[in-house]
Formats: structure tokens, C-alpha cells, sequence
């Protein structure tokens, strides 16, 4: 067992790159696959927006991207960044229909299949996850939702790593291992995004209600 964890952990070592450094990954025409709603990259989006006078022609696809998109910023003439929404979310459809932003219309349960057979493929994925644990896996937290097939179609998959991320158990594509990804950075742990701490409204408490009644300890 302690060979194990000095072989993983000499892995992640060898495998860590700045953010900056994967950035620098990126070329003009590139497509690149970012994680889907919180598994989409805050940091990584970050630092290739400072790369906007660089590169011409990148194209980033992404699924309900709820945190600021810094390339399209950057960028409001779509000269250099274009993205495409595959399934937009509020904080997206303020960029909808403006030169950067466009909506490509889908079932969400289908991307999978469609990333396979139907969409150009992307030279880089770039998904944020939750810290590599004891076995070596990084864990989707609460989005897993396409990751794996990013990671499968893809040239070159690089992590973010963000520890307000949380882990979520359950099926098999929730995690990547350490020996199955190129390149790993440490974000800047920002929140992930979530919905507002409010008081629920009188319908939200029915509606509650209706479940409550259907379930019994054990479900």
C-alpha cells in the first residue's frame, strides 16, 4: 500500500503544471471541451484570457457554464474566442446571440453520444474536479455529467483541481484516476457555484410536502 501511494503521488508530481503552463497549451484553431456547469474551468478560462491577443480562432464548448467566462470578456467581437453552448444555463444566455456565443441545441442526456459520433473533435478537455483522494482518483462532485467522454474524445485532457469541489459517489464515470489524464493545476478553490441560501416559498414547502408523503425510512 505504500508503494502505491508513492507511486500516485509521484505521478501527481510529475503531472502538476501552473495554470499558466496549461494555458500556454492552447493553439490558435483549437477546439477545446470545458467541464460541464460546475465542472466547467474558472481559473484555466482565466489565464487564456490573458492570452487573447495570441491566438485566433479557438473555439471552447462547454454545458451550463455558470461562472464568469473570461475569454468571451476578453473578446466581445468573437475575433479570437468563439464559444458554443451546448445546453445554456441563465449566466450563458447574456452572451446568446452576440458575436462570441452561440447555442448549439441539444438533449443534455445525448452529449455523450453526440461527442462520440457527431461533433468535431476537440484537441484539449479542460474539466475542474475535487482533489485527487488517497486511491488516486479525482472525483465530478455533483456534475457527472459528460467528463469521461471528454476525456475519451479528446487529444489532451488537463485537470483543475478545486477543493470546495465535493465528492460524490455512485456508478462509474464520477472520476478520473491520476494515470489516466496529461496535466493537473491547482486552482484558486473558489466556491462552487450553487443556488442562493433562501427561506422556501409556501409552493416549495407543498411540493415538499407531496414527496415527503412518499417516502419511508431506508429509501
Amino acid at each position: 500500500m505504500e508503494s502505491y501511494k508513492k507511486q500516485i503521488q509521484e505521478m501527481y508530481k510529475n503531472k502538476l503544471v501552473t495554470v499558466d503552463q496549461a494555458a500556454k497549451m492552447v493553439k490558435s484553431g483549437s477546439w477545446i471541451d470545458y467541464g460541464p456547469t460546475i465542472n466547467c474551468p474558472i481559473d484555466f478560462d482565466e489565464a487564456l484570457a490573458k492570452r487573447v491577443n495570441e491566438l485566433e480562432g479557438v473555439v471552447i464548448r462547454s454545458a451550463i457554464g455558470p461562472y464568469p467566462h473570461y475569454t468571451l470578456e476578453a473578446d466581445p467581437a468573437g475575433e479570437h474566442f468563439v464559444w458554443s453552448s451546448w445546453h445554456a444555463a441563465g449566466h450563458d444566455r447574456k452572451y446568446i446571440g452576440k458575436p462570441n456565443m452561440f447555442h448549439n441545441p441539444e438533449k443534455l442526456h445525448e452529449n455523450p453520444m453526440m461527442i462520440r459520433r457527431n461533433m468535431i473533435k476537440a484537441q484539449i478537455a479542460v474539466i475542474q474536479v475535487a482533489p485527487m483522494d488517497k486511491h488516486g482518483y479525482f472525483n465530478f462532485g455533483a456534475s457527472a455529467t459528460n467528463g469521461r467522454t471528454l476525456h475519451e474524445m479528446a487529444d489532451l485532457t488537463i485537470l483543475e483541481i478545486n477543493e470546495t469541489v465535493p465528492r460524490c459517489l455512485g456508478g462509474v464515470q464520477e472520476n478520473f484516476h491520476i494515470s489516466e489524464v496529461d496535466y493537473i493545476f491547482e486552482g484558486k478553490n473558489r466556491p462552487v457555484a450553487a443556488l442562493p441560501d433562501e427561506e422556501p416559498s409556501e409552493l416549495d414547502r407543498k411540493i415538499a410536502g407531496h414527496i415527503l408523503d412518499r417516502m419511508y425510512d431506508g429509501n
